[in-house]
């Protein structure tokens, strides 16, 4: 029985240190996007280095909006302050699109900590906002135009650069959006329990065996 309390104990005492070593890394700036938040778009130009590990090109359309939109995951970018992988996505409209884009969202990413920030190479529309979700642990970022009525058709949207802690990546669910949302395929984390749920649930195991051994 001693064992087992020691055991309880170890792990207790393993997730806190957990909680407290992402807390660490977790140094807020211009571009950090926590969950619930809305931050007005900064510049930058991130990603700096690193290697492309996978790219999805993912054209859509609807009746009124046509478009493709390009999303990339990154590893080894010395600008992310986290430490793991960068995504980026690129929204473009086809000349031929009867209406323009206001918004883009991207799912897959509760959980983790967010820097977002997006950089222009020279005619791109830049954002003029970023929210995300307060469900989810944060789970949605949303992108938006909100000046100068979005991407117009034929224009693209500045390059969006998500910087995360994530060490894993699969196909997410995202959509775009203007009167009516096309729903896409692009990249995004492999969703993760939080920590601080593991925490939690290694408390109530805890607390489990103290009553049970009394």
């Amino acid at each position: 029985m001693q064992k087992r309390g020691k055991l309880v104990a170890v792990c207790v005492a393993g997730v806190a240190m957990a909680v407290c070593s992402v807390a660490s890394q977790a140094v807020a700036s211009v571009y950090t996007l926590p969950p619930g938040g809305n931050i007005l778009a900064n510049s930058s130009t991130f990603p700096v280095g690193g290697t492309i590990l996978d790219t999805v090109t993912t054209p859509f359309t609807s009746s009124t909006i046509d478009g493709t939109v390009i999303s990339q995951v990154i590893s080894g970018d010395s600008s992310n302050p986290y430490g793991g992988l960068t995504f980026t996505y690129s929204l473009s409209l086809n000349m031929f699109s009867s209406d323009s884009a206001s918004e883009m969202t991207i799912g897959s990413y509760g959980g983790f900590v967010t820097d977002v920030s997006y950089n222009l190479i020279g005619g791109e529309v830049a954002p003029s906002n970023f929210t995300r979700s307060t469900t989810g642990n944060g789970s949605v970022i949303r992108f938006s135009w909100s000046n100068g009525g979005g991407i117009m058709p034929g224009q693209t949207g500045a390059l969006i650069v998500v910087q995360t802690a994530a060490q894993a990546f699969t196909s997410a669910s995202g959509g775009v959006i203007d009167s009516q949302t096309v729903n896409i395929s692009t990249l995004a984390p492999v969703p993760e329990p939080g920590v601080a749920s593991l925490f939690v649930a290694a408390l109530g195991a805890f607390a489990l065996w103290r009553r049970n051994s009394k």
